[in-house]
C-alpha cells in the first residue's frame, strides 16, 4: 500500500476530503506567472485574490535542513534556467535523487511546484501529506520527503510504462488507475497531468505549442473555480 497519494488517496476521491488545494493562493501565483504569455488570458495575478487557503491548510514549526551557501552554489551549476527560484533553491537534493531512481529531474521539479510550490514546511491536516511532494504521513526534511516521494514516482513509471498514467496514480492514487484501466475521469487529477508536464517542458526550456499552453490556461482555470467551491 502506497503511503501517499498528493492530492488524493487510494480510498477517497481526489480533493474529497479538502486535500487540494493545500498552499492554493501561492500555487496560484506561480501558475499565473508561469502563464506568462500564454494566448487569450482573460484574468490577472489579482484574479486570485478572492482564493483561500481551504481548511486543513497550515505550515508545519518544525527544524529542518534549510539549504547552505554551499548547496546553493552546487544548485547554480545545475541547468534549471527556467525553473522558479523556490524550486530551483532544491535542486541539490533533485538532481542526484533523480539520478539515483532514474526520473527525469524537472518532472521532479515540476510535481514539487504543483505539490507544495516548494515549501518544505507545507503541511495539510486533513491528510496528513508533509513537505516538497506532499507525502502522507512522511518527514518533512527535505532530502527524506524528496526521496520518497521521487521512489514512489518512479516506481509508478516502472509499473505503468507511461507519464499520464503514473501522475495520475500519484495524484489520485493507483487504486484509480486500476479501477478505470487508465487515468480516472476526475477532471481535478486531468488538470494536474496537464500542469504538471507543462511545467517540466517549460522549467526544461523546451517548445510549448499554442495548443498545450491553450490546454495550461483551461486547466488553470479550472483550479480557480474548483478553489472557489472547495475554499470559498
Amino acid at each position: 500500500m502506497p503511503l501517499r497519494l498528493p492530492f488524493g488517496h487510494n480510498t477517497v476521491r481526489p480533493f474529497g476530503a479538502g486535500a487540494w488545494p493545500r498552499t492554493l493562493l501561492t500555487v496560484l501565483t506561480l501558475l499565473l506567472a508561469a502563464l506568462g504569455s500564454a494566448p487569450h488570458t482573460s484574468f490577472s495575478a489579482g484574479s486570485a485574490s478572492p482564493v483561500h487557503h481551504c481548511r486543513g491548510s497550515t505550515r508545519a514549526r518544525v527544524p529542518i535542513a534549510w539549504p547552505t551557501a554551499h548547496d546553493h552554489a552546487i544548485d547554480h551549476r545545475l541547468p534549471f534556467h527556467h525553473v522558479p527560484a523556490d524550486i530551483r533553491r532544491w535542486g541539490y537534493l533533485i538532481v542526484p535523487t533523480a539520478r539515483r531512481y532514474h526520473v527525469d529531474p524537472y518532472l521532479i521539479a515540476g510535481v514539487i511546484q504543483m505539490e507544495s510550490n516548494g515549501d518544505p514546511l507545507a503541511w495539510n491536516l486533513d491528510s496528513d501529506a508533509r513537505g516538497l511532494m506532499q507525502v502522507l504521513h512522511a518527514s518533512f526534511q527535505p532530502a527524506d520527503n524528496i526521496r520518497l516521494g521521487v521512489s514512489m514516482l518512479a516506481g509508478f513509471l516502472a509499473q505503468y510504462h507511461r507519464l499520464n498514467l503514473a501522475l495520475a496514480a500519484y495524484n489520485a492514487g493507483p487504486g484509480y488507475v486500476q479501477e478505470y484501466n487508465g487515468v480516472p475521469p476526475f477532471p481535478e487529477t486531468r488538470d494536474y497531468i496537464v500542469m504538471v508536464r507543462y511545467f517540466r517542458d517549460h522549467d526544461a526550456g523546451r517548445h510549448l505549442s499554442l495548443a498545450r499552453r491553450v490546454r495550461f490556461e483551461a486547466a488553470l482555470h479550472n483550479l480557480i473555480a474548483v478553489s472557489k467551491r472547495l475554499c470559498g
